[in-house]
């Protein structure tokens, strides 16, 4: 499997890489104490078919900070198309669907999907979990984002303005709670050859679905 088709490589690395790259954050002792108690459990999941340097890269780094990563869909054969020439890359969602069914329904975790080549993590899961909280607090489902629409600029305009960061969503990385990543990723048929991340831009695009799934 190839990885996602957002333009080359490193303007990929560098798009995806902000929801991992975890410094430090001041926080009060009461409320580290609360988080601790409190916080739900987190699930690192990817989609790869075959061993290649950026998935070894991506194991290395994952057993470096203690992240518990679950590979999904090694050695089955990949029809989602080139994706770094072209759209394509369905069958992530696909191989997700069946993978992902059996936590659909706990509201005590946390869903953290990362593509397979071209991401590293820097950071454990309690500093993953920390951010999320800290900047994410009341979200459901956060996506990482990338200064260009892909795969299809037309859609730019329909975007809504950000606060921060880039205005158009990048699906190399995403994570929110359980039951909603089920639902994200079981809104409507996709097949193999369809582009993954079109596919979560229509989701987001829609107001109604944005709105339900964020808040």
């Amino acid at each position: 499997m190839c990885s996602e088709a957002s333009g080359d490589v490193m303007r990929h690395w560098m798009t995806t890489l902000w929801v991992l790259t975890l410094g430090g954050v001041l926080m009060c002792g009461t409320v580290m104490m609360h988080m601790a108690k409190s916080m739900p459990s987190l699930l690192v999941v990817t989609v790869a078919t075959e061993e290649t340097d950026g998935l070894k890269r991506l194991k290395r780094t994952a057993d470096a900070n203690d992240i518990r990563l679950k590979i999904f869909g090694m050695g089955e054969k990949w029809q989602g198309g080139n994706t770094r020439i072209e759209q394509g890359g369905g069958q992530k969602i696909r191989i997700l669907r069946k993978s992902l069914e059996e936590y659909k329904d706990r509201n005590d975790l946390i869903i953290l999907f990362v593509d397979a080549y071209d991401v590293i993590f820097w950071g454990n899961e309690e500093q993953i979990l920390r951010k999320f909280f800290t900047f994410f607090d009341g979200f459901r489902v956060v996506f990482s984002s990338e200064p260009f629409c892909w795969p299809n600029k037309n859609l730019a305009p329909k975007y809504p303005l950000v606060n921060f960061g880039c205005r158009y969503l990048n699906s190399g990385v995403f994570m929110g709670f359980a039951p909603e990543i089920w639902s994200l990723i079981n809104y409507k048929d996709v097949e193999d050859n369809d582009d993954d991340q079109l596919y979560y831009t229509h989701l987001y695009l829609d107001e109604k679905i944005r709105v339900s799934l964020s808040s």
